[in-house]
């Protein structure tokens, strides 16, 4: 069993999710849906860097094109809301990884940076696939992995292309569909992590155990855990869900009280790959008094 260089990143959102038409990836954590909903802003273009390959047939080099990225339609349903204008790319795409899962099947793991000032919701990242020439593959729709994305903040995503491409994508055009967060005094972030720690089990799964501290004083409840593991190159290969108090959604963490988990990240698409690292997110809401 070998044991990575951790990196335990505390980023706590909570809030009411809320949800437009089949945008999915919200209703898993199981916080209710807020009425409010703001407008939808729209940010293109490419990520930072090239997508890192992994996976059986990683060694495989491709040509990078040179050109500029297509403007993609919306991968959102307005519901009456107006577009703002393209935020300067102040909310983008980072670290995305391919990870051929079967041959001529691929998942994408990245994450969403948030560069706008402002904490957002309704996170949707919308992926094009490209060969070489800049011919277009495919085109899928992911929702970022939490509720909320602070200001300064980032978030996973994964993405599977479930039909299959004749070649690896040498590249993607990315557009980022996101609003403002609303409801904010329903929140909690402030949680720390006082101590954690992961190793690669012989069956190829990723074990996580530590200490999550509520270091507010306030009560917190649905509280839960995600975990990004990343290859040796910063590449994200997996995330992994944990909700601290099982099914429950009722079950309150005390101002100030620390809580030990241990949970099991399956190796969906990554097995024989090395873990060189991970982070955690915590999130949780606020109680009615």
């Amino acid at each position: 069993m070998t044991r990575p260089r951790v990196a335990a990143v505390v980023l706590v959102l909570a809030s009411l999710a809320c949800s437009l038409g089949s945008h999915g990836g919200q209703d898993e954590t199981g916080l209710a849906k807020e009425a409010t909903i703001a407008p939808l802003h729209t940010s293109e273009g490419v990520g930072k860097g090239r997508p890192t390959t992994t996976g059986p047939a990683a060694t495989a080099q491709q040509p990078q094109p040179t050109r500029t990225p297509s403007i993609l339609p919306s991968a959102m349903p307005t519901v009456g809301a107006t577009f703002g204008p393209p935020p300067s790319s102040s909310v983008e795409v980072v670290k995305l990884n391919i990870i051929e899962v079967t041959p001529g099947y691929y998942r994408v793991y990245g994450m969403v940076e948030n560069n706008a000032g402002k904490a957002l919701s309704i996170v949707d990242v919308t992926l094009e696939a490209l060969d070489s020439t800049g011919k277009a593959l495919a085109l899928k729709t992911a929702s970022i992995s939490t509720v909320r994305l602070p200001a300064g903040r980032q978030s996973p995503f994964s993405l599977y292309f479930s039909d299959p491409m004749p070649v690896r994508p040498a590249d993607f055009n990315i557009r980022v569909d996101y609003r403002e967060a609303v409801n904010l005094d329903t929140w909690h972030w402030d949680f720390e992590f006082p101590s954690v720690d992961g190793e690669t089990l012989s069956d190829g799964s990723y074990l996580i155990t530590g200490e999550v501290k509520n270091v507010s004083g306030d009560r917190a409840k649905g509280v839960h855990l995600l975990a990004v593991l990343f290859d040796g190159q910063g590449g994200p290969i997996a995330i992994g869900f944990y909700d601290l108090y099982g099914i429950s959604m009722d079950q309150v963490m005390p101002a100030g009280a620390t809580e030990k988990f241990t949970f099991v990240v399956a190796p969906f698409g990554f097995e024989g790959l090395e873990v060189a690292r991970f982070e955690l997110i915590a999130e949780g809401y606020r109680p009615d008094p």
